[in-house]
């Protein structure tokens, strides 16, 4: 199932899925589609994150939403990003990942983190910044755990 409009797309080594990057209001139109993947993706974020939040996000350029596709079986992963400064560096910060459960294997995963960091180095960013969970330290090579983010829920009223 061919997603409609993408601004940039490419093909995987792997599968014969193809990755598709999507901004602005085109969102809006494959919505139905990407949802699944966008609420997995959400679920890491202990309720911080909607998906009606990310399209929000991504239909008024403030995030980046590729997707990998399957030939016959539709969207398999979204990942979102967004554009930071930090002084003269521009850096992408990708955040939020959700895949159908064993839907990627990790070497495609890797290949899809391949083709983000060549956007964001043809597009002249300085960095990515990665905002995941643990295990993903061991999928990642070349990216170091800079810091770490600690959260508490507090009580209201």
């Amino acid at each position: 199932m061919p997603l409609r409009q993408p601004i940039g797309s490419s093909e995987s080594p792997f599968t014969g899925r193809s990755l598709h990057r999507f901004e602005g209001l085109a969102v809006h139109r494959i919505w139905p589609e990407l949802r699944q993947c966008v609420e997995i993706g959400c679920s890491h974020t202990q309720g911080r994150v909607h998906p009606e939040l990310v399209r929000d996000r991504v239909s008024s350029n403030q995030t980046t939403l590729w997707v990998l596709v399957g030939p016959y079986d539709g969207v398999l992963g979204v990942v979102g990003g967004d554009v930071e400064h930090h002084g003269s560096d521009t850096i992408l910060v990708v955040w939020l990942c959700g895949t159908l459960r064993g839907a990627i294997a990790y070497e495609e995963m890797r290949w899809v983190m391949g083709e983000i960091e060549a956007f964001a180095e043809g597009n002249g960013f300085q960095a990515i910044e990665l905002h995941g969970r643990t295990g993903w330290s061991r999928l990642f090579k070349g990216y170091e755990e800079a810091y770490r983010v600690f959260s508490k829920e507090l009580g209201h009223g």
